[in-house]
């Protein structure tokens, strides 16, 4: 059987909306924003793009609102449910139907916006995804990316699940570990793309859970070898605690841990 290849490049499409704004008595705007995918570095991005725009906009102020990345959809749903205010929030491919169905998003007038022309064909494409009306403005486009360290000895990225399941072994011993393992919330999307890459060329491009055949990926032999890799790969060449960690702290990886390979997610 064919080695299914290691790198996978679609993920999640990250998406900006707006919902209206409010001013005070004096004549100064103030606006609310709310971010979903909450890190403190990323947080302090924003913050300083935040800053230039209210530079640029004198009587303008914004208010960022950052809640803790394990409830930060929960948490705006919620603040939409209850019809308080929020201008600008980050919308992302899985909450943008729901948002816009409820109708908590504006349609934006795109062909009144010169930057539309600008963005991408993909850009635009996902735009529109949600009843062929443009209630977002893509701004990034998430992918998998593997980083290895040389200075373990590894002279080359493994290129197939079981090379990266082989060097992670080797490099593990003692307090240092081979792979920085994702778990804790969205770690299951790494067993979806094992999966997939097992697949292969069996898998329907139009529709990613089912094979062309109509069954679904997870009903295949392929599927169960995977699963199989991906435990070993947890069990053998990760932190025992990384089977609980977040974006933020397996983005980072841990001290302790120094992996050799680490897949993590990129803009």
């Amino acid at each position: 059987m064919r080695k299914p290849f290691l790198a996978v490049t679609v993920a999640t499409t990250l998406l900006l909306a707006g919902c209206g704004s409010g001013s005070s008595s004096s004549g100064e705007v103030r606006l609310r924003m709310i971010e979903s995918l909450t890190s403190p570095e990323r947080t302090k991005l924003i913050k300083s793009l935040i800053a230039d725009f209210e530079k640029a906009n004198p009587g303008v102020t914004v208010e960022l609102v950052s809640p803790p990345l394990d409830s930060a959809d929960q948490k705006i749903t919620q603040i939409l449910q209850t019809k308080k205010d929020l201008d600008v929030l980050e919308v992302r491919d899985h909450t943008a139907k729901s948002f816009s169905n409820n109708g908590w998003l504006t349609e934006l007038p795109t062909t009144e916006w010169p930057g539309w022309s600008d963005l991408t064909e993909l850009a635009q494409k996902k735009a529109v995804e949600v009843g062929g009306k443009a209630y977002l403005i893509p701004y990034g486009f998430y992918q998998r990316t593997l980083f290895y360290r040389t200075d373990y000895g590894m002279a080359q990225p493994p290129t197939t699940w079981e090379e990266l399941y082989e060097a992670g072994k080797k490099m593990t011993s003692g307090d240092r570990f081979g792979y920085s393992f994702r778990g804790g919330k969205g770690g299951a999307d790494y067993a979806v793309m094992m999966i997939s890459a097992y697949n292969g060329e069996a898998l329907n491009p139009e529709k990613s859970f089912y094979l062309k055949d109509k069954r679904t990926i997870f009903s295949t032999p392929e599927a169960a070898q995977a699963m199989e890799l991906y435990v070993k790969i947890f069990k053998e060449a990760s932190p025992p605690d990384s089977v609980s960690w977040g974006y933020p702290r397996w983005s980072r990886a841990s001290p302790r841990a120094s992996p050799a390979c680490s897949s993590r997610t990129r803009k």
